[in-house]
């Protein structure tokens, strides 16, 4: 994952931190970056690295509370 999608994803969960399912909706919001056109998660394990880091960011920012 590069530095900028970082920033991105940690940007959009502090701009909606009262959404509620606020990690679906991330994920939902950056799908792109996970799935591929047959959702199936990005060639290489990089689809799968960015759900990863959304709910680690989302649980570092907000105890993983929802």
């Amino acid at each position: 994952m590069n530095k900028l999608l970082k920033q991105d994803i940690i940007k959009w969960l502090i701009d909606n931190e009262l959404m509620f399912n606020r990690v679906n909706g991330c994920i939902d919001h950056f799908r792109e970056y996970i799935y591929d056109s047959k959702g199936q998660y990005l060639n290489y394990g990089i689809g799968e690295q960015v759900i990863n880091f959304i709910e680690k960011v989302d649980k570092l920012l907000y105890g993983g509370e929802e």
